[in-house]
């Protein structure tokens, strides 16, 4: 181990135990050997893995039998905010303690976990604390642009939710927390390219994924709960509309920028405005093909008839008789997405509807 790290450990060590005004008692140490135990279980509990995190995320946010406080963890893990998780954690930990619980008995709290995952319809109010702080960090690690912003919320979550405070700990976003994450999410998701940074793709499918499981009416987005969209999430991918690459003997039908346009193609086919979600098999056989033929493969895989496509197809069609993308279109676009995983990300727990974030 780094001597500085051996440093540290002994420097907390000495101010936590070695204070006579903060005398080590034995119920000390077997609560906090029970800590770790809980810690372990919990991890083994909701199958969080050390790799390959991305993956059981993408399958936890589908799932409709799990709560978001199951769901977060997972996020959090993918995302590898360890520290975030670990105020989670406290919340959990204490929520557990302070419910009555004399002895923190593993059994106990197995079960405790257990239904805390299944809570999927957030009613018990048992969870409603852990619910809430689960909703408030998932908001903030998929707007902030780094660890950051989440960090500083977990501090003070750590802080706060902790063994010896008799009563539940209930945590919110501050108003001036989520104004930055917000802005850094608009900052982020303008400057967003495909494969430069797999925590943010990650983020980009997840919403994606969201979003089309919602509905669009009388300017509300409706949240569709009663069966996921897609059944095999281990192969959906990020969907480039406008090819990357071209079919030369096809030019004409693909999008070039102007002669006076500084930004090259690949620029333009690689932000947020040219995306969508589709599994991998279709993906493969839609190939290069120009934007305008996509909708085939929308419709094979049941999304033909999802507003979010109904758009995108009214988007294409207002540019005229060719139906090839312009730095308009995909800059609209781009705006537009940002504008509906605002509003999902504005939903609260219990709702069903949101109305659609004002464009900026």
């Amino acid at each position: 181990m780094h001597s500085r790290n051996c440093r540290a450990i002994k420097e907390y060590l000495d101010e936590r135990y070695s204070l006579p005004e903060r005398p080590y008692r034995f119920e000390d140490i077997r609560y906090e050997f029970r800590c770790f135990e809980a810690i372990k279980t919990l991890l083994s509990v909701y199958e969080l893995p050390f790799r390959k995190k991305y993956q059981p995320a993408i399958e936890a946010d589908n799932a409709l039998d799990a709560s978001i406080t199951y769901k977060t963890f997972h996020l959090l893990n993918a995302l590898n905010l360890d520290g975030v998780m670990c105020a989670l954690v406290n919340v959990v930990l204490h929520s557990f303690s302070s419910q009555c619980y004399e002895e923190f008995d593993m059994t106990e709290f197995e079960r405790f976990l257990k239904e805390l995952k299944k809570d999927s319809d957030h009613t018990d109010n048992r969870f409603m604390y852990i619910h809430s702080c689960a909703h408030d960090l998932s908001r903030l690690a998929i707007m902030s642009k780094d660890f950051k912003l989440p960090r500083e919320a977990a501090k003070r979550i750590i802080k706060d939710a902790h063994y010896g405070r008799p009563e539940l700990y209930c945590f919110s976003l501050t108003r001036d927390e989520f104004r930055k994450a917000e802005k850094e999410f608009t900052d982020w998701t303008d400057q967003w390219m495909k494969d430069r940074n797999q925590d943010q793709n990650f983020k980009i499918k997840l919403l994606f994924m969201r979003l089309l499981r919602t509905d669009k009416r009388d300017n509300h987005l409706h949240y569709a709960n009663s069966q996921p969209l897609f059944t095999k999430v281990k192969t959906l991918e990020l969907d480039h509309f406008e090819p990357e690459n071209i079919d030369e003997s096809k030019r004409d039908e693909y999008f070039h920028p102007k002669d006076t346009d500084s930004r090259q193609r690949k620029q333009y086919v690689n932000e947020l405005g040219n995306f969508m979600l589709l599994d991998r098999p279709s993906n493969s056989r839609l190939g290069n093909k120009p934007a305008k033929e996509s909708f085939k493969a929308y419709q094979e895989v049941g999304l033909g008839d999802h507003w979010l496509v109904k758009e995108l197809g009214e988007m294409l069609q207002e540019l005229g008789e060719r139906e090839v993308p312009t730095e308009r279109f995909f800059s609209e676009r781009k705006k537009k997405l940002q504008q509906y995983f605002l509003t999902i990300l504005d939903m609260g727990l219990g709702d069903t509807r949101v109305k659609i974030r004002s464009a900026t």
